[in-house]
């Protein structure tokens, strides 16, 4: 499920509004601020503890040829990644290729990562894991270095 806060948030406002529509002031100002407070620290339980609910994304940049989006969709396959999506931005020059990736193992998803990097054509590969590290084929033999770095990476546009 997806929405609900959203959807809490606005009926909490609609409740708040009504409070002050009746005049009720000083239970309007206390329900706002516990609010506030439950949306802060729920949001920073969810980061810290269920991050790896939140899909990881693959970004490929590709040359232009025969047959290279069927090379690469035969190396996602075979990974038996769970895939939540696929989205390919055709370009004059390149193509980009988006996957957005359901929850997986790490060590899979560095595997992928190793298997697209040496794919002819492949220009770049950009991983944007839970956390929302961005960590490129490059980077895959060095993880403790890449997590030091204070590089701005390629974004992804998903």
């Amino acid at each position: 499920m997806s929405g609900l806060t959203t959807a809490a948030s606005i009926w909490s406002a609609a409740g708040v509004g009504l409070a002050c529509g009746g005049r009720l002031f000083q239970a309007a100002a206390i329900t706002m601020v516990a609010i506030l407070l439950i949306q802060v620290v729920l949001r920073f339980f969810e980061h810290r503890f269920f991050a790896h609910h939140l899909p990881s994304t693959i970004t490929l940049r590709v040359a232009k040829g025969v047959g290279r989006i069927t090379e690469i969709e035969r190396f996602v396959l075979a990974s038996h990644l769970p895939l939540r999506g696929l989205r390919l931005r055709v370009g004059r020059a390149e193509d980009r290729i988006e996957l957005a990736l359901g929850n997986a193992h790490e060590a899979a998803v560095l595997t992928l990562l190793a298997s697209l990097g040496v794919v002819d054509g492949v220009r770049t590969v950009v991983y944007r894991g839970s956390g929302n590290r961005p960590f490129t084929n490059d980077e895959r033999d060095s993880l403790n270095d890449a997590f030091d770095t204070g590089e701005v990476a390629e974004q992804s546009v998903a």
